[in-house]
């Protein structure tokens, strides 16, 4: 790319008092008299020069900084010399914003950090709570990025929380906390709002020895301290990961607490329960009820485990009353939109009453086990151990079960895809008698035992397929997968509700391959987007400043001559004559189809002035871990956001590596191995077992399979089907929603956009079927 000198002395010439205040050591903004009239408005034309910041320039032209953003949309605190900034000649011209100064900082004191390879600035600012802006400043922009063993200095924050105030109407504002991502909260005129109560902060400290498999996460919720507060207290976790047998310090930190208006809360009472031979803390949680937490809160001296014999307080809350229930007549239909969640509107379910709780209940397990196989020389090797743990998980729930009153009779099936395992196990006389059937996984086994369910009146649930025809025309079918329809509609339905500007690009591997997925999506989008977006000239110009700067090629003053903006050239002459003028880019969606476009597709679709929105529509691993490293690779270049199907959580990838392309994820469960209810599972499991799952989302499904149809067959009995709307279940791995259509089976219909926070999953937006 040709490129034209055009050094910064030239603007100074033009503005002889701006280059005097050169002179000083702190630059004094003098208010230029170039002013330029668009649209009926009077503008000052201001060229930032060495020095200048947002807040200085907003006080020597008395316009708020929000003014300032709203007439230069993607102007930011990181200004650059040259760029140009359009300001009102009147006061007020743009909507009237009061903004309170950004967060201060205690500018003698900084942290000071060492990189370590893989860092990134988005990695730091979550980990110190500060912008990657305000590292950038802290560190004279860090014109040359990161560098492993090279020490930066981190910003201090003090206790100072910006706001921004927006008046809607005459002594009514808005007030937007500029740290966190709540609503506005509404301020009333003439209403005196009182300040807080605040408790003063005491902090001591414990020590914790790390077990095997913990993380800094699961420590964190465990004491429930915030993760940079264990950081910081144990300084050497800045400069290495946490390892096993770590001794760390644990400050226990009596939080502030606000007054809040008091609220008329349950009463919290309690039940003692004495530990039996065989329980731990995750069996005697499920049988209560309760999580594996509150029993810690209660039991402060159960954190080293529980012995028989031992007196546990069990914290037990009131029940809450059922609310009425709505008829809907409806059978399809309409789809709205409450808050965060889409909602399918179908048949309301129906009130059920309880079951026979003195009956015992048969429960048929069917799994692949290849009993009658040859043990080969290395047992690793043997098939027979690919569902093991599938089996085990579905024996701790009935386990479970047991100690809550249920009697259960469980038989297991030894039934693959061979028609002679299917025959023998159907002709078994004792299956006819079975009130819940559960697998077999294959497909066309499945099917086969579907139809003995039918004919029986069974219910079965199809643990594994993904495809609908397994629900086809038997009301005795439960399909535990989610469809892929749903999480392709709620993909859409994030996108076109969060980035309805965004640059959205479908990546697929060849012509053929998740076609079918591309078109849902697009379907799914089409007529809730805009044909076009305008972006101001203005906005254009800074870019190409901005590219001439971090050009490590280009000399100080120098700027391109030109830049490419979605696969239009724009001269910089033409920009700057045009600077407040508007252009029109097609919102268009992209296909991305690898083997035509190669890796060069990525920056040929991308946007320098747009949010960047890559869905990924493949299941490949290799080709999913081709996508997202390029991506990662393209995260400093481009504003880019990344979209992908269920199977990114199987491939066990660094959380930060997925944080810095801001990962969003529609699937229906997730296995968070830092959690207390997960870490009390797995003991329990390696309790029972003597070893710990070889395939924990195996083990995790078939206990969430086991205990949530298992419970709701001890509650409403063999005909559970339509009351499961009414039967709530806190998932391990696998959350359900299942709602029958009329003539088929139940499929489940939950999904959840997760998206990472704190370098943790967790599920932001909802898709599900309801009768409300």
């Amino acid at each position: 790319m040709t490129r034209t000198l055009r050094a910064l002395f030239f603007f100074a010439i033009c503005w002889l008092p701006l280059s005097s205040a050169l002179a000083q050591d702190a630059p004094v903004i003098v208010k230029t008299d170039k002013i330029e009239a668009y649209n009926g408005t009077q503008y000052y034309i201001h060229i930032v020069e060495e020095g200048h910041t947002l807040y200085s320039v907003s006080r020597v032209y008395q316009t708020p900084i929000a003014d300032l953003i709203k007439v230069n949309p993607g102007l930011n605190s990181d200004l650059k010399p040259g760029q140009i900034i359009k300001i009102p000649v009147i006061p007020g011209e743009a909507p009237e914003l009061k903004v309170v100064p950004v967060a201060e900082y205690d500018t003698s004191e900084f942290l000071k950090h060492k990189v370590l390879k893989g860092e990134t600035l988005y990695r730091l600012s979550k980990m110190y709570d500060v912008t990657v802006a305000e590292i950038q400043q802290a560190n004279d922009g860090l014109p040359g990025g990161l560098k492993a063993g090279a020490s930066i200095l981190i910003p201090r924050k003090q206790n100072i929380q910006a706001e921004e105030t927006t008046e809607v109407m005459p002594g009514v504002k808005v007030v937007k906390k500029e740290d966190d991502g709540e609503r506005p909260v509404v301020i009333a005129p003439d209403k005196q709002v009182d300040k807080p109560q605040e408790k003063p902060q005491d902090t001591t400290y414990i020590s914790h020895e790390v077990k095997w498999r913990e993380t800094l996460y699961s420590i964190s919720r465990r004491y429930k301290v915030p993760m940079d507060q264990i950081i910081k207290a144990n300084p050497e976790l800045k400069e290495r990961k946490l390892n096993w047998r770590d001794v760390l310090r644990i400050p226990q930190i009596e939080t502030v607490v606000k007054a809040e208006p008091e609220e008329e809360t349950p009463v919290k009472r309690f039940v003692e329960h004495e530990v039996e031979k065989g329980e731990t803390l995750w069996s005697v949680s499920r049988e209560y009820g309760v999580t594996v937490e509150d029993i810690l809160a209660a039991n402060p001296d159960a954190q080293k485990g529980i012995k028989r014999n031992k007196i546990l307080r069990i914290p037990v809350l009131p029940e809450e009353t059922t609310p009425e229930v709505e008829s809907v007549e409806n059978d399809t239909v309409d789809e709205v939109e409450a808050g965060n969640t889409v909602v399918k509107i179908t048949d309301a379910p129906q009130m059920c009453a309880e079951g026979d709780h003195n009956k015992e209940f048969m429960v048929a397990l069917m799994l692949p086990l290849y009993l009658n196989e040859e043990v080969p020389e290395n047992y690793q090797d043997t098939r027979s151990l690919r569902f093991l743990d599938f089996y085990k998980g579905t024996r701790m729930a009935m386990d479970s079960l047991s100690r809550m009153g249920m009697k259960i009779n469980l038989k297991v099936y030894d039934v693959d895809d061979s028609y002679g395992k299917i025959s023998d196990a159907l002709n078994d006389p004792e299956l006819e008698q079975a009130d819940l059937i559960v697998g077999p996984l294959f497909r066309n086994s499945f099917l086969q035992v579907a139809q003995f369910a039918a004919k029986h009146d069974i219910p079965i649930v199809n643990p594994l397929t993904n495809s609908e025809n397994v629900i086809r025309n038997n009301e005795n079918v439960f399909k535990v997968q989610v469809p892929e329809e749903i999480h392709l509609k709620l993909i859409a339905h994030s996108i076109r509700k969060h980035y309805p500007d965004a640059n959205i690009v479908l990546v697929r591997h060849n012509p053929y391959q998740d076609k079918e997925r591309a078109d849902a999506i697009r379907e799914a989008l089409n007529g809730k987007l805009k044909d076009r977006v305008l972006l101001p000239n203005s906005y254009l110009y800074n870019l190409l400043v901005e590219k001439s700067y971090n050009d490590t090629s280009m000399h100080d003053g120098e700027l391109f001559d030109t830049i490419y903006i979605e696969n239009t050239m724009f001269k910089e002459d033409f920009l700057n004559q045009e600077i407040m003028s508007y252009t029109t880019f097609p919102n268009k969606i992209h296909d991305l189809i690898y083997t035509n476009d190669t890796i060069y597709g990525f920056t040929k679709y991308a946007s320098l002035a747009r949010k960047n929105i890559f869905v990924s529509l493949t299941d490949d691993k290799v080709f999913t871990m081709e996508v997202l490293s390029r991506l990662n690779s393209l995260k400093d270049t481009f504003d880019l956001t990344v979209y992908t199907l269920p199977g990114v959580l199987e491939y066990e990838l660094e959380t930060d590596f997925l944080a810095s392309m801001d990962m969003h994820v529609s699937a229906s469960g997730y296995l968070d191995f830092g959690t207390p209810d997960f870490e009390a599972f797995e003991d329990a499991y390696f309790d029972r077992w003597g070893h710990y799952p070889e395939n924990h989302i195996y083990a995790c499904l078939a206990y969430d399979i086991g205990m949530y149809f298992g419970s709701a067959l001890y509650r409403f009995g063999s005909e559970f089907g339509r009351c499961l709307p009414n039967h709530p279940y806190e998932s391990l791995y696998m959350n359900f929603f299942f709602v029958g259509k009329q003539g088929q089976g139940y499929e489940n219909g939950f999904a959840s956009i997760y998206r990472i926070k704190d370098f943790h999953f967790v599920p932001e937006e909802e898709l599900l079927y309801s009768g409300e």
